[in-house]
């Protein structure tokens, strides 16, 4: 740990406590990457992303645009 980190949680104690996030039903995922993914598990052959391009439309499925960012 750096000084300055050292001296900013130097017995800081948490103002907020609860359950873990994992406990609670229904969170759903908590970063983009794991929503995505979630999004893409129940949904994968919906139609996703329509892009108008000078040759057409462009249309990709939950699982296309997965597969393309990942």
């Amino acid at each position: 740990m750096s000084p300055a980190t050292d001296s900013l949680t130097k017995g800081a104690t948490a103002i907020v406590t609860g359950a873990p996030l994992r406990s609670e039903a229904a969170l759903g995922a908590l970063t983009i990457c794991g929503y995505a993914r979630e999004v893409t598990t129940r949904f994968a052959a919906r139609e996703a992303l329509v892009m108008h391009t000078k040759e057409g439309v462009v249309r990709w499925s939950y699982a296309t645009l997965w597969d393309r960012s990942v």
